[in-house]
């Protein structure tokens, strides 16, 4: 036989791949037919799992049988005894004597006592004293008395509690009445609807017991499960009233955070609320935690007619020792069946590997420059021809060689005149190749970055350039997402964000990304160019600074011009004639379109500054648009504008300022109303989309041009067209009315048509989460509900 397997070993050589590969896949079907059969080990375990299961439900309906016969046995003694006539003629000595039979027969029962119609207790017994009339109580309001007498005379299981020497009691009541009709009552369980009359008059008393329940808890909790498993139970509320050890049953141990147990009072609780508590059996098994936290099997058998909970539990460790042995037999295959394959993998590679490390080895020396050096295998088989298709291909290689380095000579001459024209370039413009690192440099950049060109180039484009969006950093990949896709054009364009320099300079700038045609030829990944704000900025700052200063200066002053005139006007400081009465009106509308001018540029400054201060309120919107209209009627009137206001359905209340949002529907409908010729239409409809209510105002003015679409929500702009229609204005109408809605969560979208009109829509959101929150931080109390608008709202 070894002669016979050298004899092979030493014929493998001749074989072809394909055959070798035959071999190593019979020796791979021989251990994946090991590991079938371990798998079908691993399917029985859900056969023995559910034997198991199995198992622990029987021991607890076992264990729930024998609590029932304890319990139905008492009941039943206790309506055997309930129709001696001494009870229901009332016979004391008699009722007395019997009650005192009952006590010796039984040594369960450690009191009894039998109670009148009315719920006083008439007799009172313990095996060691008869109760004396003084010590006689009255039940008539306890549990006992009213479910035994009251509910159509059933019997009555108290909840367990526990005796001075802690032991488990349990109260049994059933009432004393006449039967309808004859029966065996010795095969009476309990009570049965039917059996006795319902009207409270021949209900003649109740007999009441106080049972020891330690015997039968106690069998039940000496049940033995498995190696270490036990049974334990619990009244509806989680306490236990039996466990192996006695002393958690003495310390009244609550396990009502036990996985199982939280799982039997829920059950409990939804059962007693739906009314079947009384119906059908409800047991059910699962893996959790014990009351000593560990990890266990538990099966719950819930006993419907007095609440409590059955538990047969076993550690997992214990239950399912079978399955972990069977498990490890099953690992045992397993290694067995992959020392098996690298045994035969180790001997298979060596003989395959042989061609394959010759090829490799000329294919190092072919890779180190040496075109010229040729693989010498001379099988019949595939690596054969390999070789001789990897000779062939150094040969092409060694050609193609020559073509590659005059194609990267070109190349690089081609970065050169593109680092020679971006040199000139006044913005920082940066070229980086597929990999993300920094191909070209300009003097721009050098001075945004503080990297110098000898320092930048060659590095990793993360590394010179740092660019934040808050306090989020901006990975490369996003910025010059071009760069690792040849050929793809990815622009990026920010027009305002943080670029961190080498010194820990902080700048703002704008930066636009992008890809150039033919740029892969070059290896040219992404062009970035930054455009350094920081300068504009601080003008703009100034600017802004200068107008606010500037409206302030001037609010004082036209303030008291405004009241010189009307002091002038009103007769105060004389009578003046129509003439001058004239030019007065004139200066007083001049100075109160200054006055506005001045607020504007106030608001706009604060706005700016973010002290433009917010108070929302809860308003119905439907109500504010409607007075917003009242405010617009004389203009309207004055060019004979037709104009409709029409909401679609019930809207929301809405939250918002109510002063901000009047002074943007304004400047919105004024513009409608000075851009729209005398006779012409507006139109306002409102609805609510989704989260949003919307305010679409129509017009049919004269439109804006589509070149001045762009710059419509700038600060003093006014539209090219717009200097044909003699109307006073600063041009910071739609800047504030856009700076409000997005203050409010919203927006302002725009659309126009020279020559037709124009569609201005406002968005509000019905979600005050929508707003910005530091908006409506400090406000809270201002949120309240509106249902009207008062006339001094919009005044």
């Amino acid at each position: 036989m070894w002669k016979t397997f050298r004899r092979f070993v030493s014929s493998y050589s001749s074989w072809t791949i394909r055959n070798k590969l035959l071999g190593a896949l019979v020796g791979l079907v021989a251990i994946a037919l090991i590991l079938t059969n371990v798998s079908w080990i691993f399917s029985v375990q859900s056969t023995i799992s559910e034997s198991i299961i199995r198992s622990h439900e029987e021991l607890a309906r076992s264990a729930a049988v024998r609590v029932d016969d304890f319990i139905n046995a008492k009941v039943r003694n206790l309506i055997l005894r309930s129709q001696s006539a001494s009870f229901i003629r009332m016979d004391i000595p008699a009722a007395k004597f019997d009650m005192s039979l009952m006590l010796r027969e039984d040594g369960d029962l450690q009191e009894i006592s039998f109670l009148d119609r009315s719920g006083k207790e008439v007799i009172k017994l313990t095996p060691e004293k008869v109760f004396e009339a003084q010590e006689l109580t009255d039940q008539r309001d306890s549990d006992k008395f009213k479910l035994a007498t009251f509910r159509y005379g059933i019997e009555y299981l108290g909840p367990i509690y526990f005796s001075p020497t802690g032991e488990p009691m349990m109260t049994i009541a059933v009432p004393v009445v006449i039967p309808e009709a004859r029966r065996n009552i010795e095969r009476i369980t309990t009570i049965e609807p039917g059996l006795f009359q319902r009207s409270p008059g021949d209900i003649f008393g109740l007999i009441s017991a106080e049972v020891d329940m330690s015997n039968v808890l106690r069998s039940v909790s000496t049940i033995s499960v498995g190696e270490s498993g036990y049974i334990y139970i619990v009244d509806g509320s989680g306490v236990l009233i039996a466990h192996p050890d006695q002393g958690l049953v003495e310390k009244r141990t609550s396990l009502e955070q036990v996985d199982i147990i939280r799982r039997h009072i829920e059950l409990d609780h939804a059962l007693r609320e739906t009314g079947q508590a009384h119906q059908g059996e409800t047991v059910a098994t699962s893996r959790g935690m014990s009351e000593a936290q560990e990890e266990v099997l538990a099966t719950h058998y819930h006993m419907n007619r007095t609440g409590w909970g059955i538990v047969v539990q076993e550690p997992v460790e214990s239950v399912f020792s079978p399955l972990i042995r069977m498990e490890q037999l099953a690992f045992a295959f397993l290694l067995f069946g992959m020392l098996a394959t690298v045994i035969a993998g180790t001997r298979l590679a060596k003989l395959i590997a042989r061609p394959i490390g010759i090829l490799k080895r000329g294919a190092d020396i072919i890779g180190e420059g040496n075109l010229a050096h040729r693989i010498a295998i001379s099988s019949k088989d595939e690596t054969g021809d390999l070789a001789r298709s990897f000779n062939t291909m150094a040969e092409k290689l060694s050609h193609s060689i020559e073509g590659i380095t005059n194609a990267r000579l070109i190349a690089e001459s081609e970065r050169n005149k593109l680092s020679l024209v971006l040199s000139g370039v006044t913005d920082a413009v940066i070229a980086v190749d597929f990999k993300y690192t920094i191909i070209s440099f300009n003097r721009a950049a050098e001075e945004l970055t503080g990297f110098k060109v000898s320092d930048a180039l060659g590095q990793p484009i993360s590394r010179v350039v740092r660019l934040f969006e808050g306090r989020h950093e901006i990975p490369s990949s996003d910025y010059c997402a071009s760069a690792g896709l040849p050929n793809a054009v990815a622009p990026f364009e920010r027009h305002t964000i943080r670029l961190l320099s080498a010194a820990g300079v902080e700048r703002t700038v704008r930066i636009a990304t992008g890809s150039i045609d033919g740029a892969s030829a070059i290896g040219l990944g992404c062009i970035m160019t930054i455009h350094d704000l920081s300068r504009e900025l601080i003008a703009e700052r100034a600017k802004s600074r200068f107008i606010s200063i500037a409206a302030h200066q001037m609010r004082t002053p036209l303030t008291g011009i405004k009241w010189a005139l009307l002091s002038l006007l009103d007769g105060s400081l004389g009578t003046i004639k129509k003439e001058q009465r004239d030019v007065l009106l004139k200066g007083q509308a001049v100075n109160e379109n200054m006055i506005l001018l001045v607020n504007d540029l106030l608001d706009v400054a604060r706005i700016e500054e973010g002290r433009f201060g917010y108070e929302f309120a809860r308003y119905d919107f439907k109500v504010f648009l409607e007075r917003i209209v009242e405010l617009i009627r004389l203009d309207l009137e004055k060019k004979r504008i037709v104009f409709s206001l029409v909401v679609a359905g019930n809207l929301p209340l809405l939250l918002f300022d109510i002063e901000k949002l009047r002074i943007a529907f304004l400047n919105i409908l004024e513009n409608a109303i000075n851009y729209t010729p005398e006779g012409g239409t507006i139109a306002v409809r409102v609805a609510r989309h989704a989260d949003v209510v919307e305010t679409i105002v129509t017009d049919t003015g004269m439109g804006i041009p589509p070149h001045d679409m762009e710059r419509l929500f700038t600060r003093f702009f006014r539209g090219s067209n717009a200097v044909t229609v003699q109307v006073v204005g600063s041009g910071l109408g739609l800047f504030l009315a856009r700076s409000i809605l997005l203050a409010h969560g919203g927006d302002v979208k725009i659309t126009s048509i020279v020559g037709v009109g124009t569609t201005v829509t406002l968005v509000l959101p019905v979600n005050q989460s929508k707003i910005p929150h530091q908006l409506l931080k400090g406000n809270t109390e201002r949120n309240i509900t509106i249902l009207g608008l008062g006339d001094t709202q919009l005044s």
